[in-house]
């Protein structure tokens, strides 16, 4: 099978292997300790290799499709690429690191958990993983049964707390579990989180600094603003999504969580309680409203009118950032990310001097 530019190298109906069109590179598979022939390589293609050579690790371009490995040796001859080879089935533990891949790939939230030590017969074995996704939908096993499936429960409480966790389970036949293995299993579970989101409702001068503050951290930018001459991939190219339409019918819609953290600096005071009312109530770890102190009372004294409990109102961070800052925008948003830092890390707005104490 010949292959060109832009086309795919596929293996009857088990994979396909993707082409990326660029100067005839082909992302495989290699195995350890294969010998490679002078113009052969398997993984990547490399016309420029002179002569016999072993292979100790695994290409860090290497895909899984399906999850299945493609092994191939791909010759790389003047403008063409011949493909000879087979698919083969991965190994358990490649299944474990490939699902764990994409997730992190895809910045969905996932668990792996690792055995880390037993005793007695029971089924988990030191060494065994196993990836864990928000819905309880698991890849590779640590032993199956009432042990799996507790570990399992105790897997999403992580991801949803977004804690790392150890944990232990006695295996006699009188404890929780009900087995009669005897011994002991202990497992890790480590947490993988999705990007946490920086919501921007107000695309102007603050707006944009959080952006690139936002950006600069590897939060995910989504940015909320009426105005198209603001909002808009010019000024935003890095934002993963930009809303421009009826504000607090789109913020109404949006699917908030707690790994949101949401920033209110539009261009009216109207539009900012309009915001703020479609936001407040939405389970995000953080909202913050700029503006003056009259500005501020009045909406809350509106919000309370509209049947909006004090607690929440009493939750919202305005007028919001931390006071270090001067009145230029840059610092306004270095002042308002701290902030945000301060609530998503359960820090403390105290001088680390004054922490460590160490005269």
């Amino acid at each position: 099978m010949v292959v060109r530019g832009g086309g795919d190298i596929a293996t009857g109906t088990i994979c396909r292997l993707h082409h990326c069109g660029y100067k005839l590179l082909v992302r495989g598979m290699i195995r350890n300790q294969t010998k490679v022939a002078k113009d052969l390589k398997i993984g990547d293609i490399d016309p420029r290799i002179d002569e016999v050579e072993n292979c100790y690790t695994i290409s860090d371009k290497a895909r899984c499709i399906s999850g299945e490995v493609l092994e191939a040796l791909l010759f790389y001859q003047g403008n063409k690429v011949t493909f000879t080879g087979y698919a083969m089935e991965a190994t358990p533990e490649a299944k474990v690191i490939n699902a764990l891949s994409e997730c992190i790939r895809t910045d969905k939230p996932a668990a792996l958990v690792t055995v880390v030590a037993a005793t007695g017969s029971g089924p988990g074995k030191p060494g065994a993983l196993m990836v864990v996704h928000g819905d309880g939908s698991t890849i590779g096993t640590v032993g199956g049964g009432s042990l799996e499936h507790k570990i399992t429960i105790q897997a999403v409480q992580c991801i949803e707390l977004g804690k790392n966790k150890e944990v232990s389970y006695d295996l006699q036949s009188d404890a929780e579990l009900g087995m009669s293995c005897g011994g002991n299993v202990r497992a890790f579970i480590k947490v993988f989180k999705a990007a946490p989101q920086l919501i921007i409702i107000g695309a102007g001068h603050i707006g944009l600094e959080l952006y690139k503050i936002g950006c600069l951290q590897g939060f995910q930018v989504i940015v909320f603003d009426e105005r198209s001459e603001l909002a808009s991939k010019e000024r935003f190219p890095n934002a993963q999504l930009i809303v421009v339409d009826d504000l607090p019918a789109r913020l109404k819609a949006y699917e908030f969580h707690s790994d949101c953290y949401l920033t209110i600096a539009t261009s009216s005071h109207e539009t900012d309680r309009l915001a703020l009312e479609a936001v407040i109530e939405s389970g995000a770890s953080y909202i913050g409203m700029i503006g003056s102190s009259n500005k501020i009372r009045k909406i809350f004294e509106y919000l309370l009118t509209q049947g909006i409990p004090r607690e929440k109102i009493e939750q919202v961070f305005a007028p919001m950032g931390l006071n270090i800052a001067s009145v230029r925008p840059g610092e306004i948003a270095i002042s308002i990310f701290g902030e945000i830092l301060l609530v998503k890390n359960n820090g403390s707005p105290e001088h680390m001097r004054a922490i460590k104490k160490l005269l």
